[in-house]
């Protein structure tokens, strides 16, 4: 699927639970901590390393120029929702 990306590339099918395979080997706990590290490098890379080109994760900026752009319209519209008491 592209319309996360904006189009600017493809996440697998069901991009959250292919996230999550990464980090579901039960053996994780036993591991060294490179192990859950290295994990949880592959579950942020469903997203952030898309094209698979990346050699290092900047969680800071989105996945896309335009991923950025949409992330600032939360900010927004959470700064500028009515509060509705019942």
């Amino acid at each position: 699927s592209s319309y996360i990306l904006n189009g600017a590339g493809n996440l697998p099918a069901f991009p959250v639970r292919v996230a999550c395979s990464h980090l579901s080997d039960p053996r994780l706990k036993e591991d060294s901590p490179d192990a859950m590290l290295s994990a949880m490098a592959g579950a942020a890379g469903v997203y952030y390393n898309f094209s698979g080109t990346l050699t290092c994760l900047d969680i800071n900026k989105g996945a896309s120029p335009e991923s950025d752009e949409d992330s600032d319209f939360w900010g927004y519209q959470y700064c500028t929702a009515m509060f509705m008491p019942f």
